[in-house]
C-alpha cells in the first residue's frame, strides 16, 4: 500500500509543509489531506488499485475520480498488451496536480489523466490557447512539455527544471478567466 500525505488548498492551514525533501513554511491556505492507494492482488496476474478520499475539495474529488478511471484499466488496456500503470505513480501524479493547481482550486484545472503504453501516466491540460503535458514514466521520471497554440512559446524538459514555468502557465490561464 502506498500513502501520500499532501497539502491541499483550503481555508485551513498547518505550520509547515514538506516539498522535495525540504521543510518550508506552509502557505496560509493549505492543510494536509491523505490520499491512500491500495494495491490488492487476487491472483499473481490480477491487480486492483483502490484510491480513497473523504470530504475533500471538489478539485481533489475530480482528480481522484480521474486517477481511479486509469487505475481501473485492465492489463492489455491498449489492445496491444499495454501494461497497467505502476501503482507507485498514482501518489506522484496527485502531488504534481496539487503543485500546479492554481490557488482557489478550480476543478476545471484538473488535468486529463491518461496511461502511457509503457506503464506510466500522462497529465494533460489543453485549454485557453495552450497545451501542457507532464509524463511520469514507469521508472518515475517526470518530463514536461508546453506550447502556446499561437506559436509564441514552447519549451520542454525535466519537470524539476521547469516546475516554476509550468505553474506560471496555469496561473496565467487562471488569471485570464
Amino acid at each position: 500500500m502506498s500513502m501520500a500525505t499532501l497539502p491541499c488548498p483550503d481555508p485551513l492551514f498547518d505550520d509547515q509543509r514538506e516539498h522535495r525533501g525540504r521543510t518550508e513554511p506552509a502557505l496560509p491556505h493549505r492543510h494536509r489531506v491523505v490520499l491512500e492507494i491500495k494495491v490488492r492482488r487476487a491472483k499473481a496476474d490480477d491487480e486492483r488499485i483502490e484510491i480513497s478520499e473523504s470530504a475533500l475539495p471538489p478539485w481533489v474529488q475530480l482528480a481522484v475520480q480521474r486517477l481511479r478511471t486509469v487505475a481501473d484499466l485492465p492489463p492489455g488496456w491498449s489492445g496491444a498488451g499495454g501494461p497497467p500503470v505502476e501503482s507507485r505513480l498514482f501518489p506522484r501524479a496527485f502531488e504534481l496536480i496539487h503543485e500546479l493547481m492554481p490557488e482557489g482550486g478550480n476543478p476545471s484545472y484538473v488535468p486529463y489523466i491518461v496511461p502511457t503504453v509503457d506503464g506510466g501516466l500522462q497529465l494533460e491540460w489543453h485549454r485557453d490557447g495552450f497545451d501542457l503535458e507532464i509524463e511520469i514514466s514507469s521508472a518515475g521520471d517526470v518530463w514536461v512539455e508546453h506550447s502556446r497554440l499561437d506559436g509564441t512559446e514552447a519549451w520542454e524538459g525535466d519537470y524539476d527544471d521547469w516546475h516554476d514555468f509550468a505553474a506560471k502557465v496555469l496561473m496565467r490561464a487562471a488569471d485570464e478567466q
